[in-house]
């Protein structure tokens, strides 16, 4: 329904055009398309968009990022501008100049999972696991075919002389524990999902 009060009009854009046929307006009569919020002025035998530039029919300039929960294009939801998805997957974080990471529009990054490295995993120790072991002492035979190992002799006077004994064989049984699979980590913060789309004319 188009209202006309002292040669102001509104209405939806459909009936704008049906002005401009048959029911043609008057001369300089102004006309506010409802469903996209517009100002058009009727001169000459033809409209002209007189909307203010920046004017509250248009809040998102170009560039500028509107994020609903439908998934209905924005120049279907406020009636203008061309659209197209962004940020599939990621989330919003503001410009930092002083940043190398953040310092570009549109700059992307971050991972959704993380392997740590072996530099990154915090230091720590393993303790080892021992049940007890043995040394066996090597023999060497006599002429007799007995043997007789190292013993100190504490006949002979003098300052004795520590020896080293050359272990045979030993077994230790001492096992140092391993964990970790060395899988990847989940990387993501609480979110919440929504549709974000970006105005690009």
């Amino acid at each position: 329904m188009v209202n006309n009060t002292g040669g102001h009009l509104s209405g939806t854009n459909a009936e704008r055009l049906a002005l401009s046929g048959s029911n043609t307006p008057t001369e300089a009569t102004v006309f506010f398309t409802s469903d996209t919020k517009k100002i058009w002025y009727y001169t000459g035998g033809a409209w002209s968009d007189i909307t203010p530039a920046g004017s509250a029919s248009e809040a998102f300039a170009v560039g500028a990022v509107f994020i609903a929960v439908v998934a209905t294009n924005p120049a279907t939801l406020l009636g203008y501008g061309t659209w197209s998805a962004f940020g599939a997957g990621r989330v919003l974080v503001g410009l930092d100049s002083g940043d190398t990471d953040f310092d570009v529009v549109e700059e992307v990054g971050g991972a959704k999972t993380v392997t740590l490295t072996e530099a990154q995993i915090p230091a720590h120790t393993h303790a080892p696991t021992d049940p007890g072991h043995t040394h066996i002492q090597r023999y060497f035979p006599t002429a007799t075919g007995g043997s007789i190992g190292y013993t100190a002799d504490t006949s002979m006077s003098g300052t004795q002389t520590d020896t080293g004994l050359t272990t045979k064989s030993g077994t230790t049984g001492i096992t140092i524990a391993t964990t970790g699979g060395g899988g990847s980590h989940a990387n993501v913060q609480p979110y919440i999902v929504v549709y974000m789309w970006k105005r690009t004319a």
